[in-house]
């Protein structure tokens, strides 16, 4: 699965990776993006052309009555998205990129879980394949996403069983436009991360660093 991710964007890089035309002052920046947190998004309009919306990390289906209440997962399987209840209106016709610098997992080897941190040595911003979501009721609209998962790799399966479909570059029109994604993911990099990031309130650079340092 994929709980915690972190992600550092400005106009510049929206712009440069992503194709995307934002203010000028427009940045984000966190190490500890944890479930029902709001989070910059990029996806098609109306018209098929990229913009960003900010969504909140949890996928709000349409038919809920009560979005306090509904169970909004913020993962999807890749195994099965294209034909689930939950998913399937989404993943033919809202597909979305969720911009990440690296993202988190926890090994069950030790006690306390290990948390360690994963990410690109080439590539400082990626996205991770996504589908959103709009629900509107009486008690407003709410813009939602949730991030397509995937059997490990071998980079990441000693730690953990799944983890995020990962998009660079050359992927993010095939998959918005066609739903189409790559066999694998770019090969990844990690080290264990200071147990602070279990926390989300804890949210700083020093988080992503090397345990011990």
């Amino acid at each position: 699965m994929c709980g915690r991710f972190t992600v550092v964007l400005t106009e510049n890089s929206l712009k440069d990776e992503f194709n995307v035309e934002v203010s000028p002052d427009f940045t984000y920046e966190s190490y500890n993006i944890a479930p029902s947190q709001t989070v910059p998004i990029v996806h098609l309009d109306e018209n098929q052309k990229r913009q960003l919306s900010l969504m909140e990390w949890g996928f709000l289906p349409p038919w809920a009555k009560d979005y306090k209440e509904t169970l909004r997962p913020i993962n999807a399987r890749l195994e099965t998205v294209d034909n689930s209840p939950m998913f399937k209106s989404s993943f033919q016709k809202r597909r979305c990129l969720v911009p990440a610098s690296g993202f988190y997992e926890w090994s069950a080897k030790t006690s306390p879980k290990q948390p360690y941190y994963f990410y690109e040595q080439t590539y400082p911003l990626f996205a991770f394949a996504g589908l959103w979501n709009i629900w509107e009721k009486e008690a407003g609209i709410i813009l939602s996403f949730t991030i397509i998962t995937k059997e490990a790799e071998e980079s990441v399966k000693p730690i953990h069983g799944r983890m995020p479909v990962i998009l660079n570059k050359e992927h993010y029109e095939f998959w918005l436009a066609e739903g189409l994604l790559p066999d694998k993911s770019p090969s990844l990099t990690c080290h264990g991360v200071d147990l602070r990031v279990n926390t989300p309130r804890n949210n700083d650079p020093s988080l992503i660093a090397p345990m011990g340092y």
